[in-house]
């Protein structure tokens, strides 16, 4: 059935011209305790780059939580084809694996950011309730090194910002603004990031 779906969803990319589809090594949170990579995951992955390959869909993996971030690094490392990268997501990065310089290691194979922040304060068993999905310089992530990171790379994709107005654990930022306000501020921080890449 979740291969189904994802066949479904690499259709929708081909069909509106969508070149690049972000998606999830694992499925689950971060307290469910997730599977070992292994060579049948492999094997199944292989299909679906076959499959996206074939609609000329290239696909970002998104590095998540500790265990999602062991299948990312497995499959990146275990499938070669120009078709597989990934998504960095930067708040991901600042909250669960900050000891990995996942743009160091795979910046050749970067195709597409995800840009938020939060507080780096997740322990082990958390829900997803640390990852806060603020707008980018509202948290303690360190912009100025992500973007310079992203220069020396020579990324020049889309930056999405990717947040949430009420977010998933407090404190609650954005209560007392409307969702126009919202939106205008987060385009004001993609401005500002936009304005670091170059």
């Amino acid at each position: 059935m979740l291969m189904k779906d994802i066949f479904a969803q690499i259709d929708v990319c081909a069909k509106y011209d969508i070149p690049i589809a972000v998606m999830h090594a694992t499925e689950g949170n971060p307290n469910t305790r997730v599977i070992e990579p292994s060579q049948f995951g492999l094997s199944e992955f292989k299909k679906i780059v076959a499959y996206a390959k074939s609609k000329n869909v290239k696909l970002a993996l998104e590095n998540l939580d500790e265990g999602g971030f062991e299948h990312l690094r497995f499959l990146l490392d275990n499938v070669g084809d120009s078709v597989v990268g990934f998504c960095y997501d930067a708040g991901h990065h600042n909250l669960y694996n900050q000891a990995f310089d996942l743009l160091q290691m795979y910046g050749e194979r970067l195709l597409a950011v995800h840009l938020h922040d939060n507080l780096a304060d997740y322990e082990y068993g958390d829900d997803y309730s640390r990852d806060l999905h603020y707008l980018p310089f509202d948290g303690n992530l360190d912009y100025s090194s992500v973007t310079n990171k992203l220069k020396t790379i020579g990324y020049q994709n889309m930056v999405l910002v990717e947040t949430h107005k009420v977010s998933h654990g407090a404190p609650h930022l954005y209560d007392n603004l409307t969702n126009y306000e919202f939106l205008l501020e987060a385009k004001s921080r993609a401005e500002k990031i936009k304005s670091m890449l170059i």
